[in-house]
């Protein structure tokens, strides 16, 4: 596989995997650990970014409706740092009994393990469970700025 195809299957399958799950996360663990009970015990859901912010917002939104579908305490727990790097190993040297999750991105699943040497394979130790969102990333300049597009800017970089 070349390596752009490579980061291209990664990232999808990271934007996937990060995505944690609302929709069908009972049944698929359910199917996948072939446990009556599940789950039994709180839910843990690692979040690679600080309280407060537009990642963490979605996860406790979505944690308090999948508490309720679940019957079952889910915890929301921030490990910021290096680029969501800590997170993602957090959740991949986690017992793979489906009970952390990871509210993944690319940076921290693909990009940082990459530079960091990472102690997990992207690949290989998430497993995919649904998309959560987009994420929309604009650029803003104040409105005194004579700029009106992309153009604008290099061309005001350059001069």
């Amino acid at each position: 596989m070349m390596k752009s195809t490579f980061y291209r299957y990664v990232k999808r399958t990271c934007l996937l995997s990060g995505a944690l799950a609302l929709f069908g996360l009972s049944g698929l663990l359910h199917t996948a650990h072939a446990q009556d009970d599940y789950p039994n015990r709180a839910i843990r859901i690692v979040v690679p970014f600080s309280p407060g912010g537009g990642g963490d917002a979605v996860v406790r939104y979505m944690s308090d409706k999948l508490a309720e579908r679940l019957k079952q305490q889910i915890i929301v727990e921030n490990k910021p740092g290096a680029s969501g790097f800590i997170g993602a190993q957090i959740v991949a040297t986690a017992a793979p009994d489906g009970y952390t999750l990871l509210m993944g991105f690319d940076g921290g699943i693909v990009v940082a393990p990459n530079m960091l040497n990472a102690p997990f394979n992207p690949v290989t130790d998430f497993a995919a469970v649904t998309k959560l969102n987009d994420a929309t990333i604009i650029l803003v300049a104040n409105p005194t700025v004579p700029v009106k597009n992309i153009n604008d800017i290099v061309a005001l970089a350059k001069s």
